[in-house]
């Protein structure tokens, strides 16, 4: 599924593919993201683990992000898994 979003930080596009959701993508998924959501201290491989586990971006697509736009990414993809839809602005 491709996803297109505004980054937050750089105000540019930011297009990727999230892979095709099944239930243990989706255990994967969220368990990643609940690990990198509450550690404390904030750890960024943890964000970066969540977005390799549901995208299909290489590291080298990833290098060219910065630390929010993969955070951006990895809470668009927890929406989209939670089947819940955007507040609109």
């Amino acid at each position: 599924m491709k996803i297109e979003l505004k980054s937050k930080e750089t105000k540019k596009d930011i297009v990727f593919d999230m892979k095709e959701m099944t239930m243990p993508l989706r255990e994967e998924f969220h368990d990643a993201y609940v690990e990198a959501e509450s550690s404390n201290p904030q750890k960024f491989s943890l964000w970066v683990r969540c977005v390799r586990i549901i995208t299909t971006l290489t590291d080298d697509e990833l290098l060219k992000l910065t630390d929010l736009d993969i955070i951006q990414i990895a809470v668009e993809c927890m929406l989209i898994s939670n089947n819940k839809k955007k507040d609109k602005k």
